[in-house]
């Protein structure tokens, strides 16, 4: 297991580069310093932690990992290493040693710290005029404002790591929006407000932040497939350095873009990498080029070298010229990355309705009140059906208690909205084969989880040219109406309202947008998270309005706390799979499953607190395991949107604005490396590279926020 003091240029790379009978050390010229200082190659390139502290519980750490790759690495390196002069060398192993060595080192927590450290200076003047970035006191939850989404677009696609992570502008200034509502509260305080905190908190000095996300990034993928693949096109031969001994920079590996700059390589643009140069020993170089690029001048290599170390090289000799060439070895870099980041802050697919100006004149239907049973209460006739149970009596007794429930919880106006209720033995057959005065879509499937199955369940039909909802019932439901025992009978309750509310909300729809009922959403991302995702929000609406009995908010927060630890640990487990199945249709159907059910408990966990008049605080257990996921900023948005949009039914005129819960499961799904993006041949496609576990694209959600 993984011990105090980790190296970020392994050990096994440096020794070529050791001082000749040197006791096994080498000279590092350090940036600041006027002399070169001898080190120990075990205590060169190495920092306390710095993949991972020891573990405590025997389980493998990052550094363990990271060991076991390189064990097969490193025969690679010495295979290439053994090669001659003028001699080509695969490029595919090439590749990934090259971009595994980059992505390791120090340097990428160096120049992400400076990203963000300049980052951070040039909010002053969004900060100071922030009525230039953001218009208005909200942010919509459905959609990005066209200004914003403008800005974010041209901000991503000026950023060097835009054009090597293969995914369109516009997908990734929608999940950067998401990320920004997620913390709207840290942007909008006021302007000395929020620079005390910039001053006073970690932020200031980012490299705790950082750390954390390199890690993420090399958990997920010791060598990035997309950037092996670019330097996999390059022609690799092994070239000469006789002029002196060449340098071990702390970037290990830099390259010259199409426009001739030298630049490390993790700061080179995918499409304008013309040269890559990684130092295999005191004399040889790997050197990749295009096969129209001239040849690389290896008699400019340390000159080159020293100026793309950020903090130090290493080398096998001590020469007055490396300490000139040290004098500016960081002022290219940072030039780069200087401009980098200057100016970066200057069953319902029902179709869309855009109508943007609310209709406060549009009668709204009540909500509903729970029903207070009276023994002498008339009930209203109603349709009811049973097939495969029961006989005329025990039908006519079933039909009263329902009939007095429907006469009770809905408005008459709602009412006739319902065409009636079925009881069926084989429930998965009633609810595919109940006359619909239609054909739909796709076969209706009753809810299976891990907390039970679906067992009532209202659909849509059309009777005489209208719409209606039609409620089926397992047939046992029924009976449990006339159970003497107290809990069969609020489990039978239960069922049927939330049928009821969930028939409401049908209703509710069909009022507000009857010409586009059935109908598929017109934008193809929307259409398809909604598919998965439809049901959410009435998942919160039936629980807000009917309640949920049978069990208190304690109950579900403990529950809840469970499966959301259960469910990173079976998406990650299947994402595991998948890099050796490649089965994506399997792998996204279990995770955006697993989303989608995770989301409805937590609308159902939101909505049964607001139903309550004493919200319990929440608990300590289901508060840690928020945090420790970072989900606890997530989980505030969440119940706000939800509260939101339920509080403006009365006035909702614009169906789009329900896809505000497509952006909290595209929020989930990215914990995963899962990113739905719309190609230009207007195809979806689901991006989920094979390389990576939980967690990917942290890195980016860096760069996003800031």
């Amino acid at each position: 297991m993984a011990g105090r003091g980790q190296h970020f240029i392994p050990q096994h790379f440096q020794k070529p580069f050791v001082i000749p009978d040197g006791k096994d050390q080498l000279w590092m010229y350090r940036r600041g310093s006027s002399t070169a200082i001898p080190v120990a190659r075990k205590d060169a390139a190495k920092e306390r932690d710095f993949n991972s502290p020891p573990s405590l519980d025997g389980l493998p750490t990052l550094d363990d990992l990271i060991t076991d790759y390189e064990k097969r690495l490193f025969p690679m390196v010495d295979q290439i290493r053994g090669l001659k002069s003028g001699q080509i060398i695969p490029a595919d192993m090439i590749a990934e040693i090259a971009v595994h060595l980059s992505i390791r080192t120090a340097y990428v927590r160096r120049v992400f710290t400076e990203i963000v450290g300049k980052l951070f200076s040039s909010l002053t003047d969004v900060l100071e005029k922030p009525e230039n970035f953001m218009s208005g006191n909200t942010f919509p939850a459905y959609v990005i404002p066209p200004k914003i989404e403008e800005l974010l677009i041209e901000k991503i696609e000026e950023m060097a790591w835009y054009k090597s992570v293969g995914i369109s502008s516009s997908t990734l200034a929608r999940i950067g929006y998401f990320h920004l509502r997620e913390r709207k509260e840290e942007v909008s305080k006021k302007v000395p407000d929020i620079l005390g905190l910039l001053r006073d908190s970690p932020l200031a000095d980012p490299r705790n932040l950082i750390a954390g996300s390199h890690n993420k990034i090399l958990s997920q993928e010791f060598a990035p497939k997309a950037r092996v693949e670019e330097l996999s096109k390059l022609d690799w031969f092994v070239v000469a350095h006789n002029q002196a001994s060449a340098i071990l920079p702390d970037c290990v590996c830099f390259g010259v873009d199409s426009n001739g700059d030298a630049k490390p390589f993790l700061l080179l643009e995918k499409d304008k990498i013309e040269i890559v140069v990684l130092p295999l020993s005191p004399s040889t170089l790997a050197v990749g080029r295009h096969g129209n690029y001239s040849e690389f001048d290896p008699a400019k290599y340390n000159q080159l070298a020293a100026r793309m170390s950020f903090d130090f090289f290493l080398t096998n000799e001590k020469k007055p010229e490396l300490l000139e060439f040290l004098s500016g070895a960081t002022g290219n870099v940072r030039h780069d990355l200087h401009t980098l980041v200057k100016g970066a802050l200057s069953e319902n697919q029902w179709g869309l309705f855009v109508d943007d100006q609310p209709d406060s004149n549009r009668e709204t239907t009540s909500f509903f009140e729970k029903i207070q049973p009276k023994e002498d209460d008339e009930y209203n006739s109603l349709n009811l059906s049973f097939i495969g149970c029961a006989d005329q009596e025990r039908a006519n007794l079933i039909g009263r208690h329902v009939c007095y429930i429907i006469a009770q919880f809905l408005s008459p106006t709602v009412a006739s909205f319902l065409d009636g209720v079925t009881f069926a033995a084989d429930y998965e057959d009633a609810l595919n084969n109940c006359s619909r005065g239609f054909e739909p879509s796709r076969k209706l499937q009753s809810y299976q989880g891990d907390d039970g199955v679906g067992v009532a369940m209202p659909i849509l039909v059309v009777r005489d040219g209208n719409y209606k909802v039609r409620i089926i019932a397992r047939c046992y439901i029924g009976d449990l109406f006339l159970s003497e025992n107290e809990d069969d009978y609020k489990l039978a309750l239960a069922a049927i309202t939330h049928a009821l509310a969930n028939a409401e909300f049908l209703y509710i729809q069909h009022e507000r947008f009857p010409d586009q009922i059935l109908k598929s959403i017109s934008d193809p991302i929307e259409g398809f998270l909604q598919f998965y995702s439809g049901g959410v929000f009435a998942t919160y609406y039936i629980t807000r309005v009917a309640g949920h009995p049978l069990e208190t908010v304690v109950e579900q927060e403990a529950k809840l706390t469970k499966k959301i630890a259960l469910f990173f640990q079976e998406v990650i487990e299947k994402r595991r799979a998948y890099r050796t199945d490649e089965n994506l249709d399997e792998f996204f159907s279990f995770a955006v499953s697993k989303a989608c059910d995770l989301l409805n408990c937590f609308a159902k966990l939101f909505a049964s607190r607001r139903s309550i008049e004493d919200e319990p605080p929440r608990t300590e257990a289901f508060v840690k395991i928020l945090v420790r996921h970072d989900l606890i900023d997530w989980a505030s948005l969440f119940e706000r949107d939800l509260d939101d949009f339920y509080e403006g039914l009365p006035i909702w005129s614009d169906y789009k604005k329900l896809f505000f819960i497509n952006r909290h499961l595209e929020r989930l799904l990215f914990m995963f490396g899962i990113l739905v993006e719309l190609q230009n041949g207007g195809q979806i496609y689901i991006h989920v590279p094979l390389g990576n576990d939980a967690n990917y694209l942290n890195n980016l959600i860096q760069n996003l926020q800031s």
